[in-house]
């Protein structure tokens, strides 16, 4: 019997005659369950009763309808009776009956009808009743009369018959033109030969057609299966007769040989009779000749011996065979099928590109193949159902409902292992084209296994052994199934909206994809060449000295088993006692996107692949060992002695590198070993040592071929270049010279920060010991208190790129006069200051030897991060920009809070300085971020820049306060150094216009630094209410100034205080002090001088500023 199945969305099946033998039925029998293997390739429709289609007999002989009454509901579908029975015994419901009245009618007249064909014939009958009552039906009912009866017996079933000669495409109801049509060209009627027609036997009966079938609905040719049943030589005679000058109705691209391979299709004469004396008849012969190229013909037959059998029939076959010869065909017979049940073969369209076994020149063939399975598990029974895990069972209901899959088996794992459970299917929703270019075909046969313990509970197996290898695959265990990738999610993401439904169609998205080849993105890198190895190892960043020739080896040691095992390749130390190897490197020719391969299992598997992508290997291995035992090798065993080959793949996209792919081999061979088997070594000296030899005449040996490999996936350490990439920090200023003085709370997370994403090379200067109370803010453990802050930043930065040029570290003042901060300076391009001192910032401004400064800080209350950047040129130094911040906190709503310490502080410890803020790491480390992306972006700019963070303690929101810098002016006076900036001096000149003709003035705020001697102007109050001006005087008055000085002091924390007087001058007056100027600035020296603090006048005329100090 032979059962086809359309390329449609529902996977139409059409069945031509039956066969299944009694003893098929017998679980004890050898005899293939034909029964069960057609089951599984039906359908099953929302009752789970199997169907077919349509059901042609071609004639009613015994063996093309054995087993048709226990396998098959003959009878009204709305009295099915087999709902309560096992799945697999369940009968299959014919939905369209084919059937020929003159098959019936001429075997009934020369031959008795076997039970199972009257069965078929009374259902036939019963249909063609129901449409004549009815003149219409549904599935179970329908019936299409294959061929005209004569004397007018079927001129009344026109809609539902098809005579001889015409095609139709029409199947169950349902119109498929681009998938299926038909050419009905026996049985015939003769009523123009009436002892012909008398004579005629149910073989001559047989119903012949001509099937066109298509891969695709796109598809524009057709596969032509012809079908015979067992018509002889006289139909085969008048076939050619009749289409002799329109051969092409008779090609095939598949042919199912007549009666089983009978001589009597071919010829009159009795092959046991006459044997090779027997003639063939050329008509016949013709008729089915006509084999497009690489056409197949199979026998239905038990195998065919050289005998005198007949059907088969021996030379029946040698016919065939040469019919085939002429067109590359293949022939073939079920009896050859040994236990397996049934022969597959597949429709697929010829694609450009796409390369066939054998060389055909019709666009579309036969691609014939014995498609062998994976069996996971064992198969379970119905009635354990019942007791599979919930996830199971709803996978299965889903699975049964689905109009595109097929559940064909329930399977489980054995007792004492980590139990999965399986759902084998068949499945397949129309969306793939035949032949495709990732050779998935239209329906796959697929396992969904279970199991609530795995990592991904629900994944799909190929089972089928030939399934491509192609891209978003698991490797699979030796010699099984492999695993689709269907999620680019963790499991717990996808679990969160996962469905059945939704799993089913995320297969056949994955499916749909594949066959496109389009599954893996073109934005994506591409494919990695091997599956992923269950090893995975972690070379240092500086594995390239150990492929070196020399005496450098690597310890491997295993850091963790989980879903993976991770091995670590350290420099091996003296006493290890773990795996030591060597290492050997190697780069091969480029490689483009092949497909993805297993992992190979020895050498020589390696070198075939690499050479299959156009690459190799044993010129690189031979050339690279050559040279690593350039001083000779010893046959002395080592410890653990092993060796690591990493080869070197370069990836290739449009001719374009894009990037290395790195696969990692361990042998457990020593160096000795393998350039033993490589042939290269000479006999030992008197040392024991061995030195290298050269094969003369061609390649050495093949020992090293044979050398087995355990492959690992090869991960390096990270270095400061990949940590930038992963990072997103640009390479531009990534290699900056910095200093960073001040590596406490913030300056160390800073540190932290730009030693993980590579950014700058850093000398970190701190005088200061991690103590007790640094640790819940600071970035050192308990087992760095003590220690220098520097050499603990330091020692954490190696420890994330060992092998780097680690930072320097100077435990000492960022302001001590030694050689070793002076030479750090010299080559810096930024000094970072995180000291939160006072002094630091205001002496390193004075010093011009002194590169770019910035100081970054975080206010008290942590909730604001302040950082004032110099200019590039260092017109702007950090002294005079901080004058500048503090008048924006001054004049700004968000300064009100800005330096408040609501948390107060703590004692750390007995003396007067152990004193700490209080304030979380929270703070620290959201304010470090923000610092460190925005000054890694400033200094970019050679512009100055001061800018405020602050952010909201209930939302988390954070407002950047941008504040405008001005130029910064110096002036000197008695000694001192006076800073303004060019904002200020606006302001007094406003000031001045708007009191014109009168002179006016106010209160001098400001920043005095009795060390440097240095004045640091950060703002003017305006003239209090009560003063007196005129144009030639100003005397301030005193309203309002006390409680405006008390507001100034509690924004600015008390850094901000009164430094003296300004007044302006009318038009015509210099900016220099008058005679009664010079007497107040005498008294205001006295007030200043309680304090021991100088004394400023600021005098503003007309485009001037005279700076004075006494």
């Amino acid at each position: 019997m032979t059962l086809i199945r359309l390329a449609d969305t529902l996977v139409t099946t059409i069945l031509i005659d039956s066969r299944i033998r009694q003893a098929a039925d017998n679980p004890d029998d050898d005899t293939p369950d034909v029964g069960r293997a057609l089951r599984e390739r039906l359908q099953w429709d929302a009752k789970d009763r199997p169907f077919v289609n349509a059901f042609l007999l071609s004639h009613p002989d015994q063996d093309h309808c054995a087993g048709l009454r226990n396998h098959f509901w003959l009878g009204d579908p709305a009295d099915y009776p087999d709902d309560g029975k096992d799945r697999w015994e369940r009968r299959i419901l014919i939905r369209e009956m084919w059937s020929s009245p003159l098959v019936f009618r001429r075997s009934s007249k020369n031959h008795i009808l076997c039970d199972d064909a009257k069965a078929f014939d009374k259902e036939a009958r019963r249909r063609v009743t129901y449409w004549r009552n009815y003149r219409i039906a549904g599935d179970g009912n329908r019936i299409r009369i294959m061929g005209e009866d004569n004397q007018g017996k079927t001129d009344d079933l026109g809609p539902i018959l098809v005579k001889a000669g015409q095609t139709f495409s029409q199947i169950a109801g349902e119109n498929l033109p681009q998938f299926f049509t038909s050419h009905l060209l026996a049985p015939a009627p003769h009523e123009d030969d009436a002892d012909l027609e008398e004579d005629l036997t149910k073989n001559e009966s047989s119903v012949i057609m001509n099937i066109q079938i298509s891969p695709s609905a796109y598809s524009q040719t057709k596969t032509k299966f012809l079908v015979g049943g067992d018509a002889e030589v006289l139909i085969w005679e008048r076939m050619w007769s009749h289409y002799e000058s329109t051969p092409e109705v008779l090609e095939y691209d598949l042919l199912l040989a007549p009666h089983h391979c009978s001589w009597h299709t071919l010829s009159w004469d009795s092959w046991s009779g006459k044997g090779e004396n027997a003639k063939v008849s050329w008509d016949a012969r013709h008729a089915l000749s006509q084999a497009r190229n690489g056409a197949t013909i199979v026998s239905s037959s038990v195998e065919i011996l050289d005998d005198y059998c007949d059907p088969p029939c021996i030379r029946a076959k040698r016919e065939y065979q040469d019919i085939l010869d002429e067109v590359d065909g293949w022939f073939s017979c079920t009896g050859d099928l040994g236990e397996k049940a049934c022969m597959d073969f597949e429709v697929r369209a010829c694609w450009s590109g796409t390369e066939f076994r054998s060389g055909v020149d019709s666009a579309t063939r036969w691609q014939v193949q014995m498609i062998d399975y994976y069996e996971l598990g064992e198969v379970l029974d119905g009635a354990e159902e019942d007791h599979l895990y919930p996830q199971t069972q709803a996978l299965l209901k889903a699975l049964r409902a689905c109009p595109y899959t097929d559940v064909r088996e329930i399977r489980k794992d054995k007792p004492g292992t980590i139990i999965s459970e399986y759902i084998v299917i068949d499945a397949g929703d129309g969306t793939v084209d035949s032949g495709n270019l990732g050779g998935v075909r239209r329906r796959e046969r697929l396992a969904v296994g279970v199991n609530p313990d795995f990592r991904v509970p629900v994944v799909v197996y190929t089972l089928r052994k030939d399934f491509p290898v192609l891209s978003h695959q698991h490797p699979p265990s030796p010699g099984g199934a492999r695993v689709l990738c269907l999620y680019d999610s963790n499991w717990s993401t996808v679990e969160r909206t996962w469905t059945p439904e939704r799993f089913i169609a995320r297969m056949f998205w994955w499916l749909r994809e594949s066959a496109l080849l389009k599954l893996h993105r073109s934005d994506q890198p591409v494919e990695q060449l091997f599956y992923m190895s269950p090893y995975q190892l972690i070379l240092p960043s500086n594995y390239t000295d150990y492929a070196k020739s020399g005496s450098n080896t690597l310890t491997i040691c295993k850091v963790d088993v989980g879903d993976s095992i991770i091995l670590r390749a350290d420099p091996t130390r003296p006493g290890d006692q773990s795996k030591l190897v060597r290492m050997v490197s190697m780069v091969v020719n480029p490689v483009g996107s092949p497909t993805l391969a297993r992992y190979p299992e020895t050498l020589g598997d390696l070198h075939d692949q690499l050479v299959s992508w156009g690459s190799d290997l044993y010129q690189s291995l031979h050339a690279t060992v050559y040279d690593a035992i350039a001083g000779g090798v010893s046959a002395a065993p080592a410890q653990g002695q092993g060796v690591l080959i990493t080869v070197w793949i370069p990836r290739v996209r449009d001719g374009e590198a894009e990037r290395f792919d790195v696969a990692g081999y361990m042998l457990d061979v020593s160096l000795f070993d393998l350039a033993t088997a490589l042939d290269m070594l000479g006999p030992p000296d008197s040392k024991g040592l061995s030195h290298r030899s050269v094969v003369l005449g061609g390649v050495g040996g093949i020992a090293w071929r044979l050398i087995p490999l355990m492959s690992v996936e090869v991960r390096r350490a990270l270095t400061a270049k990949a940590a930038r990439d992963l990072s997103g920090t640009p390479e531009e200023n990534s290699d900056i010279q910095g200093v960073l003085a001040g590596v406490g709370a913030l300056g160390s997370v800073l540190a932290d920060l730009w030693t993980r994403q590579g950014w700058g090379r850093w000398t970190f200067i701190d005088p200061d010991r991690v103590l007790p109370h640094n640790l819940c803010r600071h970035i050192a453990f308990d087992l760095y208190v003590g220690l220098p802050k520097v050499n603990v930043v330091r020692d954490l930065a190696v420890e994330i790129f060992p092998n780097w040029d680690p930072p320097k570290a100077i435990a000492k003042s960022i302001l001590e006069d030694t050689e070793e901060i002076a030479l750090s300076l010299s080559v810096a391009q930024i000094v970072v200051d995180v000291t939160t001192t006072l002094e630091a910032p205001r002496e390193l401004a004075r010093r011009p030897e002194v590169p770019r400064t910035v100081s970054l800080f975080v206010t008290p209350s942590g909730l604001s991060s302040v950082m004032i950047l110099e200019d590039q040129d260092r017109l702007q130094r950090i002294d005079g920009l901080e004058g500048q911040y503090y008048r924006a906190i001054l004049e700004n709503e968000w300064g009100h809070e800005h330096l408040a310490q609501p948390l107060g502080d703590r004692w750390v410890g007995g003396g007067c300085r152990d004193i700490s803020v209080r304030m979380s790491g929270e703070s620290i480390h959201g304010h470090a971020g923000i610092l460190s992306r925005q000054l890694r972006q400033s200094v970019a700019k050679s512009q100055a820049r001061i800018c405020v963070w602050e952010s909201d303690d209930r939302s988390g929101s954070v407002t950047a306060h941008e504040i405008d810098t001005a130029q910064v002016h110096t002036a000197q006076s008695s000694g001192w150094t006076v800073k303004y900036d060019e904002s200020l001096v606006q302001k007094l000149y406003t000031a001045r216009q708007k009191a014109l003709p009168n002179e006016t003035g106010g209160a001098i705020l400001g920043v005095t630094d009795l060390k440097t001697k240095t004045i640091v102007i950060v703002d003017v109050l305006p003239a209090p209410p009560d003063s007196e001006a005129s144009p030639s005087h100003f005397i301030r008055g005193q309203e309002g100034q006390a409680e405006a000085l008390e507001v100034v002091h509690k924004r600015t924390a008390g850094m901000v205080d009164y430094v003296g007087e300004w007044h302006s001058h009318p038009d015509g007056c210099p900016a220099r002090p008058s005679e009664l100027d010079e007497n107040l600035l005498s008294t205001l020296h006295r007030q200043m001088s309680v304090e021991g603090l100088p004394a400023l006048m600021v005098i503003a005329a007309k485009g001037a500023v005279g700076i004075f100090v006494y």
